[in-house]
């Protein structure tokens, strides 16, 4: 995800939820790695058992700012896995 803004000195998390207006996560707290925060370029990382999805499910993403006094969210989404979606082969 990229927030478009300097994310320099911050603690970010991502979750997921089955849909809009819900709160129950299915993915999340997730620690958000950033790449390049002056640029606010991150990523998350998943392990395979996290990738267990509904094909053609929507579900809606969020990126949190969780630094004390200075909670924000930074970034929301859909999240639509295809039912067609490609698995690499396991090496």
């Amino acid at each position: 995800f990229v927030p478009l803004e300097d994310i320099s000195g911050q603690t970010l998390v991502f979750t997921m939820t089955k849909g809009v207006n819900k709160t129950t996560k299915v993915l999340g707290p997730l620690p958000i790695i950033i790449d390049n925060a002056p640029l606010g370029e991150a990523h998350i990382t998943l392990l395979e058992e996290q990738t267990n999805l509904n094909p053609s499910t929507i579900y809606r993403w969020d990126a949190w700012r969780t630094d004390e006094g200075v909670e924000a969210i930074k970034a929301i989404g859909p999240f639509i896995v295809l039912g067609n979606s490609r698995v690499p082969p396991i090496e």
